[in-house]
């Protein structure tokens, strides 16, 4: 009994410290930036470069000279952006409007897989969307991580698990709707990081942590049964 337990456990606690380990790839918009957060919204302290927020490394494109670049997108409008990656099953994304007003939809998130596959998020304020300025819509619900910046200015990350995809990510669709009935919104991204995290997450739940526990304890029983036995 005790060298079944002992392989068995260590097995199950191996398996979720492997699962909670992400491989990320922080994907490049440089060449679609059309915008600077630093200037077009107030936002004089947006930074550039690597940037965390939630755990989550993103690269935010510079544009001008030091400025933070971003995607703004205008009444129907929208950017095709072109992306090569395999082995990916969620994304998070930087994505703000420059004026909110909750319950509007804005525009939408296509991320686009091999062939025909594809999953497309509506931009909805209140919701997945919010003002990048605490003046106006100050709230949405399924906002992963933020983060403030003097002024009042913040950019707020979402989580899209995109694994219905197969693991491969082409390319990405960033739409907006008409602003014909202003003030609806004017979204802008600013960064899009890519991962993969398994059927568990990157990081463990509390559940899988008690079991890990768990695990560990009956190694060490198993482990003192044996040396018992053996003085025995």
């Amino acid at each position: 009994m005790s060298k079944r337990l002992l392989p068995a456990a260590c097995a199950a606690a191996a398996s979720l410290c492997l699962a909670s380990a992400a491989s990320a790839g922080t994907v490049d918009l440089s060449a679609y930036v059309n915008s600077d957060a630093k200037t077009y919204t107030s936002g004089s302290d947006y930074p550039n470069g690597l940037v965390t927020i939630g755990g989550i490394d993103f690269l935010i494109s510079s544009i001008g000279n030091g400025g933070t670049g971003v995607i703004q997108l205008g009444s129907d409008e929208s950017v095709s952006i072109a992306d090569n990656e395999t082995g990916v099953d969620t994304a998070y994304v930087i994505v703000n409007s420059g004026y909110g007003v909750a319950g509007k939809n804005i525009g939408s998130l296509t991320f686009l897989g091999a062939g025909s596959d594809q999953i497309s998020v509506d931009l909805i304020e209140g919701v997945n969307i919010r003002d990048h300025w605490t003046a106006y819509n100050n709230v949405a619900t399924d906002i992963f991580a933020t983060a403030t910046y003097p002024g009042a200015n913040r950019f707020d990350v979402y989580r899209y698990d995109i694994s219905a995809l197969g693991g491969t990510l082409t390319g990405i669709e960033f739409a907006s709707t008409s602003l014909a009935n202003f003030p609806n919104g004017q979204p802008f991204l600013a960064a899009v990081t890519t991962t993969f995290e398994g059927a568990v997450g990157g990081v463990p739940e509390p559940t899988s942590w008690a079991l890990m526990i768990s695990g560990f304890g009956l190694a060490g029983a198993a482990l003192r049964a044996r040396r018992r036995l053996a003085a025995a």
